[in-house]
């Protein structure tokens, strides 16, 4: 994988990698990907580099976005798996005015176990353990009565289903975003 991914850059790479030996960041070097969408060119390196450099399956890429700054293009996107995102996963890639990667950041699931899909608990189970949980810790921080009152069941109901990456492990959640 490595010997590869160098045999095709034209300037040595920097690399650091996790605990379980794969590519993490890598900085300094330059591999050419040609011409083309920068999107597209990122989406072809981490399908022939994912696993054998990155540790991961390139199937599970997310959408790539964009954003072109003064002669580079910054590629950004999530993992996803079974059709679910991956949080916090990411992958960053820089590419030069000339389609060369210059910079490579990957944060992802590398685990080999595949994950199950099916909650355990409903959507429903899930907003009332998490109202549950915020009243309490609301409690606890001195608030009065009145936060249940400002926090309803319904409030709960736009979680999402997704796996969370901590430490290497992946679980499967409801993640709620909420105004306090």
């Amino acid at each position: 994988g490595l010997a590869e991914l160098e045999s095709h850059s034209t300037l040595r790479w920097n690399f650091k990698k996790g605990p379980d030996g794969y590519v993490t960041k890598m900085s300094e070097g330059r591999i050419s990907l040609g011409n083309g969408v920068p999107e597209e060119l990122a989406i072809a390196f981490l399908e022939r580099f994912g696993f054998k450099v990155f540790g991961f399956d390139p199937a599970s890429v997310g959408k790539p976005e964009a954003i072109h700054e003064e002669g580079t293009t910054q590629i950004t996107g999530d993992q996803v798996i079974n059709g679910l995102p991956v949080y916090p996963s990411r992958y960053n890639l820089i590419l030069d005015a000339d389609g060369n990667i210059i910079y490579a950041v990957v944060d992802v699931y590398r685990g080999a176990r595949q994950p199950s899909p099916s909650p355990t608990v409903s959507l429903e189970q899930a907003a009332v353990a998490a109202r549950q949980g915020l009243l309490h810790y609301l409690s606890g921080s001195g608030a009065d009565a009145s936060a249940a009152a400002a926090y309803p069941l319904g409030l709960f109901h736009n979680g999402k289903l997704m796996y969370r990456l901590v430490g290497g492990s992946i679980a499967l959640i409801y993640r709620y975003e909420l105004a306090l």
